[in-house]
């Protein structure tokens, strides 16, 4: 909860608020807040400063005049927080000696989703059958599966890469015009 201070009467109103949240009170998203209740008022608040909001809170703020029952509106916004990472595609292969793109995808807490690949940390468990790039580029380097994972902060993500033996490309026959003498 939060303190509510309540004028009866007209209210003067100057300077800068100072809205402290205490205890450990951490507003939710489009959350609102009556900390001051007036019948009326005079003038506005210079400034009203929220403080000791939790990373990624902020507080806007408006005054509702309605007659006889007036107040200090406070509006918390959260911003969403990465809540997962999906490394893709889902069981990826690649052949020895060739190199497939991996994408990172984050999910947020409000649901929305955001390409990360080129913002995680990209890492292999085991750089002798596979690495990967900065840009998520893998690349099979012997036959076996590893593990790849994709970090943000302290959210990771993972899939395993399979590397199979080398698969044939191309095959050249040399000379170009062969010709064998009849007899």
């Amino acid at each position: 909860g939060y303190d509510q201070l309540a004028v009866t009467g007209q209210a003067t109103l100057g300077g800068t608020l100072y809205a402290p949240m205490v205890n450990g009170f951490a507003p939710g998203n489009q959350q609102s807040f009556r900390p001051l209740l007036f019948s009326s008022r005079v003038n506005a608040f210079a400034n009203v400063v929220p403080q000791n909001l939790p990373a990624g809170t902020s507080m806007g703020y408006q005054y509702d005049d309605t007659p006889g029952a007036g107040a200090l509106v406070l509006n918390s916004t959260v911003a969403p927080t990465l809540a997962s990472i999906a490394v893709l595609p889902v069981s990826p292969s690649v052949a020895k000696g060739l190199s497939t793109p991996l994408e990172a995808v984050g999910t947020y807490s409000d649901g929305s989703t955001a390409d990360l690949t080129n913002y995680v940390v990209w890492a292999s468990a085991d750089a002798t059958t596979a690495t990967v790039s900065s840009a998520g580029l893998a690349t099979g380097l012997k036959t076996g599966s590893v593990s790849i994972t994709a970090t943000l902060g302290t959210v990771l993500g993972s899939t395993t890469l399979t590397v199979p033996p080398a698969v044939l490309t191309s095959i050249a026959v040399t000379p170009a015009n062969p010709s064998v003498a009849k007899g």
